[in-house]
């Protein structure tokens, strides 16, 4: 079932897409094998909560459902037309 949502919104959701693409790629660098820390003496060692391939998984998904919103958004700009009480005729007149 499609979601409607307006242009705005629709930008809106691509900028969070973005920021959680992001997010993910990150995950996805610090999940690519365990590191070791020392401090004060003691060493730490973390191991990768989440699997890389899921993590990139998900990414690819995220980004080909941005890409497919990216166009429907330009799609619809295309489309949209504005109603312009300016005289553009004389605005862009030559100078006399």
């Amino acid at each position: 079932m499609p979601t409607y949502m307006s242009i705005n919104e629709a930008i809106a959701f691509s900028n969070q897409l973005a920021k959680r693409i992001n997010e993910l790629s990150h995950m996805r660098s610090s999940s690519l094998g365990s590191s070791e820390r020392s401090f004060n003496g003691e060493i730490t060692v973390t191991k990768p909560v989440y699997e890389a391939k899921v993590l990139d998984r998900k990414i690819t998904e995220l980004q080909n459902w941005q890409f497919k919103l990216d166009a429907h958004i330009k799609t619809m700009n295309a489309k949209t037309r504005i109603e312009l009480e300016v005289p553009t005729d004389a605005l862009l007149a030559p100078v006399e």
